[in-house]
């Protein structure tokens, strides 16, 4: 099953095993033109890859940093991380919503007894 949002003209309706480890080994399109990051994400029962594609060239830098350093770019990191992840969870509830699901989240709570 394969789900897209805004997904660039350049993306591809599937993909063979050997065309997403080749896209995702290369980090950029076939063209070269857009930068690609991917991932798994993880339901419940279920195991979901994904493809970020960017429209520009984005580099990957290697950093050395001493340990006062280390500790800022690590905050930094998980401020980014915690910041993709709620992106995330809007994108799948903008699908959600598009499609007309409706997302329920239920509880289980104990009524009082009279």
């Amino acid at each position: 099953m394969v789900f897209g949002y805004r997904e660039p003209e350049q993306s591809d309706e599937a993909y063979s095993g050997t065309e997403l480890l080749q896209l995702v080994l290369a980090g950029k399109s076939a063209d070269g033109e857009m930068t690609v990051f991917s991932g798994v994400a993880f339901d419940a029962e279920k195991e979901y890859a994904y493809l970020l594609y960017f429209p520009v060239n984005v580099s990957k830098v290697t950093m050395y940093v001493n340990g006062e350093r280390r500790k800022h770019y690590a905050e930094v990191m998980l401020k980014n991380i915690s910041y993709m992840e709620k992106l995330v969870d809007d994108l799948k509830l903008t699908y959600q919503l598009e499609n007309g699901m409706i997302p329920i989240h239920g509880r289980i709570r104990s009524l009082p007894v009279s």
